[in-house]
């Protein structure tokens, strides 16, 4: 998973992605990114179950932050699972193993958790790039040296990306963003012209 992310506030756990499961726990997911109460990115799998974080203090608010959250099983035990932020391998932890299949019951949500576990993100996210394969040797295409690029021009391009602002449009209160590579549609809620903003790197 690739994206940038502008967090307005700190000191609480913010959703930027998942995807639910039909577990009635209400923490569920398939998978779910977080930006943790210690300005870092926090990963789980399947439940809370399987996990890892990156290292506190490298997500700084009010600023556009690159990150990567990237696995290969091909590594070493603790080594498997990436946190990239802007460029940097900020990797910590990693508890994640080979987790049972848990099979998705909802469409992915960006800034909020499907159900509510969490709070939603307070900020800015753009460029979000769902890829097929670890992307530890392209970090310095993807993060760009600190600006937005064509994906598309990386010899890895992503299975799903999008632009967010880019290819959007408003339909009252509701965006529609187009998925450039895959097809899939996002739609907002409880959104209008104005959380659309124009300063991304």
């Amino acid at each position: 998973f690739s994206f940038w992310i502008k967090p307005t506030d700190s000191g609480t756990n913010r959703q930027i992605l998942s995807i639910g499961t039909a577990n009635a726990d209400t923490r569920a997911s398939q998978f779910q990114v977080l930006r943790n109460a210690t300005n870092g990115i926090q990963f789980y799998m399947v439940n809370l179950s399987y996990g890892g974080r990156s290292n506190d203090s490298v997500i700084i608010q009010d600023e556009w932050n690159h990150v990567l959250v990237t696995r290969d099983d091909l590594r070493g035990p603790g080594d498997k699972l990436k946190f990239f932020v802007n460029g940097v391998d900020e990797s910590f932890s990693d508890g994640t193993r080979f987790a049972p299949s848990s099979n998705a019951n909802t469409g992915l949500w960006i800034g909020e958790h499907q159900n509510g576990f969490n709070a939603p993100f307070l900020g800015g996210i753009d460029e979000v790039a769902i890829y097929n394969q670890d992307m530890v040797s392209y970090i310095n295409e993807i993060y760009g040296g600190g600006f937005i690029i064509d994906l598309n021009q990386i010899d890895t391009k992503p299975i799903n990306w999008f632009r967010m602002g880019e290819l959007s449009q408003l339909n009252g209160t509701q965006w529609t963003m187009t998925d450039v590579n895959g097809g899939y549609t996002v739609s907002s809620e409880s959104m209008d012209g104005n959380n659309r903003v124009l300063d991304t790197p």
